[in-house]
């Protein structure tokens, strides 16, 4: 897989950064362009070094099995972490993820810039505003580590269909960004359809956040990944304190934050914070929720809500549109993918001494336990090839037009 040197272009008052990919062997419905836009006045942010198009495409040439051949200039800070970091996936998931193979043409020393910021992820869930919590003046006393800026990316959970509604969410963040005194920072980029329906979610979702901060290198010292999962419960994921030190630059520090609570710890410690009781966003039913609101019925949905209710703030969140109900906790046992979270409503219900929702739990438990080892086996069972193919006929049906739309929303 060849990286060409990155270009700078202009188009619809935005300015894009992009590179032509060239693969080893033809692979359907990837794109050849990894393209990142933003505002046109972020100009100024931008490098033109190839780090986030490397960070971006480097698990996809593991799973190809290609070389990733760099033909722009690269940190050279950033090459050495790419090879450990390949081999943290290679070693997590070795059907998936070959081991790295890696060239540079030209290797860099960047120097940093002035004015720059203290940045982190933001998707309006429990895990952005935990750490945009942990790091406001009131609770980080170091300066140089208080959150100055929040990112919100079209092209994550937000896919390009929903462009309409990302411009709704990104201006109700932007108000309450502004409210704390803070910017939000926005970027649109094409980054998930390298691995849609050919790589789990969870293993590839960390990289693209890296690189579209990577691109505003100029801008940013400083940027945090918000945890999914607490230090002694770590999982192969996208993002892990294991894997996300290894792409920072000379330039821009990546910083894993929030390991040392899981979500049912975070929930407790923003609880009484107004502003996730009213932008709370969680919701991964792209078709049933509106904006920052949340449908209420989706298991993520359903997890949270239960979450707030064995900690009795429920009721203080408005971007859930109803109370909980015992059918609620029903479909909850029934579409649970795993024990992870059902085992933190476990603890959280017992310690509340309230032992009919620990039997509820338990049995999510369960339930998690066989949808996860039924998933696990069919991957084992099924080549790559027939699972993408399984995965893009249950899922297409709920996506844009695969013939243009993907590769080109520009």
């Amino acid at each position: 897989m060849i990286v060409h040197p990155p270009e700078l272009s202009y188009q619809n008052n935005e300015v894009v950064l992009s590179a032509k990919i060239e693969y080893d062997h033809p692979v359907p419905s990837i794109p050849d362009r990894l393209w990142f836009a933003f505002p046109k006045d972020y100009e100024s942010y931008l490098s033109l070094r190839s780090d986030p198009f490397a960070v971006a495409l480097l698990q996809t040439s593991q799973y190809l099995g290609e070389t990733l051949q760099i033909r722009g200039e690269l940190s050279e800070r950033l090459a050495y972490g790419l090879e450990q970091y390949g081999f943290v996936f290679h070693r997590w998931n070795p059907k998936w993820f070959n081991r790295p193979s890696l060239e540079f043409d030209r290797l860099v020393q960047p120097k940093p810039t002035a004015d720059r910021l203290v940045v982190t992820a933001f998707s309006g869930g429990v895990d952005s505003f935990y750490t945009l919590f942990r790091h406001l003046p009131s609770f980080q006393p170091l300066p140089s580590y208080q959150i100055q800026a929040g990112l919100l990316i079209h092209g994550m959970d937000i896919r390009f269909y929903e462009a309409d509604k990302y411009e709704r969410i990104y201006a109700t963040y932007q108000t309450m960004f502004a409210q704390l005194g803070l910017q939000l920072l926005q970027a649109r980029m094409n980054a998930y359809l390298f691995w849609e329906h050919r790589l789990r979610w969870e293993f590839v979702h960390g990289a693209p956040l890296v690189a579209t901060a990577l691109c505003l290198s100029e801008k940013i010292s400083r940027f945090y990944i918000p945890a999914t999962h607490r230090y002694d419960h770590l999982l192969s994921n996208g993002t892990s304190p294991i894997t996300d030190h290894w792409l920072s630059t000379e330039t821009v520090e990546i910083i894993h934050h929030g390991s040392q609570n899981n979500r049912v710890e975070k929930l407790e410690e923003i609880a009484q914070w107004e502003l996730p009781q009213k932008y709370l966003r969680v919701c991964t039913d792209a078709f049933k929720r509106e904006d920052i609101q949340n449908c209420s019925q989706c298991n993520k949905c359903l997890r949270t809500m239960i979450m707030l209710d064995q900690l009795r703030v429920l009721d203080k969140f408005q971007t859930f549109n109803r109370r909980l109900t015992l059918s609620d906790w029903f479909k909850y046992i029934l579409t649970a993918p795993g024990p992870t979270y059902p085992k933190q409503i476990f603890n959280l219900t017992r310690q509340n001494k309230r032992w009919l929702y620990s039997f509820f739990a338990w049995l999510a438990i369960q339930s998690g336990r066989v949808r996860r080892f039924v998933s696990e086996h069919l991957v084992n069972i099924l080549t790559k090839e027939q699972l993408y193919k399984l995965k893009h006929r249950i899922y297409a049906k709920n996506a844009e037009n695969r013939n243009g739309i993907n590769q080109n929303y520009l």
